[in-house]
């Protein structure tokens, strides 16, 4: 089961990470040899949860669970695969989705109990925190200036945050529902945010209510 798909700012090379730990990266180009990754290891042991292309296509943050331990780990992919880890950084609480800031050079680190981490790449550490929602966070998003953070959470809650002071700007509450449907002979519930997108002009939203929600936004 793949976590999540990225692709490098530039559009030239992609990758994905998986619930095996995995990660593979491709060259994104017209040619036979292409449809193989040209890079395939297991950053973490049991789950990848995310991952983030950095300055360099080639170096590589990710989040992500090893025998029950929880980690960012910071890789350079033109090293040997065996020394190719730079960086380890122990996590608290379980982490569920990543962003790279580039101006500010921070990745922003969500977790299943609430908080967005702020590390910083340059010291390599947590600068601060945000107490952004009381459950699970799902998704996040970055405003195209870098000026604002959307969150979307487990309780359906859509938050938006300015970074430059880290205060609250926006709330929109239960904006996607608790959505029950059959899995088999089970009932199967499914919750809360799953994915945000900003525009120029634009935050969308979808959830597991199967609606997608446009907002105007300053």
């Amino acid at each position: 089961q793949v976590s999540h798909v990225h692709f490098t700012n530039e559009g030239y090379k992609f990758g994905l990470v998986d619930y095996s730990g995995r990660l593979l990266l491709w060259r994104f180009e017209a040619h036979p040899s292409s449809v193989n990754p040209y890079i395939n290891f297991q950053p973490h042991s049991t789950v990848a949860r995310d991952f983030a292309f950095l300055d360099s296509g080639s170096m590589l943050a990710t989040v992500g669970t090893s025998d029950g331990a929880f980690h960012l780990r910071l890789f350079d992919t033109l090293l040997p695969q065996h020394h190719c880890q730079i960086h380890e950084l122990p996590l608290e609480h379980e982490p569920t989705c990543m962003l790279y800031d580039v101006p500010k050079r921070d990745l922003l680190i969500s977790t299943k109990k609430g908080e967005v981490l702020l590390f910083d790449l340059r010291q390599r550490m947590v600068r601060t925190s945000i107490k952004a929602h009381e459950k699970n966070i799902k998704t996040m998003a970055l405003s195209p200036g870098g000026d604002c953070l959307a969150t979307g959470g487990l309780d359906g809650d859509v938050r938006i945050w300015n970074l430059h002071d880290l205060q609250l700007h926006s709330t929109f509450v239960a904006q996607h529902p608790a959505h029950k449907s059959l899995g088999g002979s089970a009932l199967v519930s499914t919750y809360g945010v799953t994915s945000l997108m900003f525009t120029h002009r634009h935050l969308y939203s979808c959830g597991a209510d199967g609606r997608v929600v446009r907002r105007v936004f300053h």
